[in-house]
């Protein structure tokens, strides 16, 4: 079994990949939830073992964008690996991006994001005190 792996750093340590963001003039910190590092674990352990990670991988972007996680890379071997991003972007939509725990896309006043039912009525009584 897998680790969890509950902050960035422990997932740039596990995978120095993910290092190329700091590079990355576009979006040097990936602005998500800690409930979707296990994900992006599970993402770069998989394309490590089917080999689809050479010299020239690039991670360029990681984020949320309409309550989905983007990861945008460059340098796959193969349009396997491109299935298994949409896969991942997939997977998010069903994963609450706060905790990790089973989600769904819900819809705010100015944002979509997808949460469980606990963390939604946490933003709920969040956003009515603001």
């Amino acid at each position: 079994m897998r680790e969890k792996m509950k902050t960035w750093k422990q997932l740039e340590e596990k995978h120095p990949e993910l290092l190329t963001l700091k590079k990355s003039r576009v979006w040097p910190m990936p602005d998500i939830g800690e409930g979707w590092h296990d994900l992006i674990d599970e993402l770069m352990c998989a394309m490590k073992k089917k080999g689809y990670i050479g010299e020239d991988f690039k991670v360029i972007q990681v984020k949320e964008k309409f309550g989905g996680l983007r990861f945008y890379v460059d340098g796959l071997k193969s349009m396997e690996a491109h299935s298994h991003l949409m896969d991942l972007a997939d997977k998010s939509y069903k994963i609450c991006e706060k905790c990790g725990k089973v989600g769904k896309l819900r819809d705010g006043r100015m944002w979509v994001k997808t949460l469980c039912d606990e963390c939604n009525k946490k933003r709920e009584v969040e956003n009515e005190t603001n």
